[in-house]
């Protein structure tokens, strides 16, 4: 069997019932931006945030502010 396979399967799933909280930013598109239309944060970040959430099982939710609030977050541990 491909090597490169086993490992796909080795990853996939492995984070499933775990829920992460996931600080964005709201105002830097096409990032991570709030669309008025859909009523919700959507962008690059989100989209690759959806699908890594579908192929490791974990659930997430966005805890939007702006970056310097973020950055002293992560730099808080928090």
């Amino acid at each position: 069997m491909d090597e490169t396979k086993d490992r796909e399967n080795e990853v996939e799933g492995t984070m499933k019932g775990m829920k992460l909280k996931v600080g964005v930013s709201n105002d830097m598109a096409p990032f991570s931006y709030y669309d008025s239309e859909q009523k919700k944060i959507t962008g690059f970040d989100i989209d690759l945030l959806d699908k890594l959430s579908e192929y490791l099982g974990f659930e997430y939710e966005l805890y939007p502010m702006n970056m310097k609030k973020l950055e002293q977050k992560i730099k808080n541990k928090e």
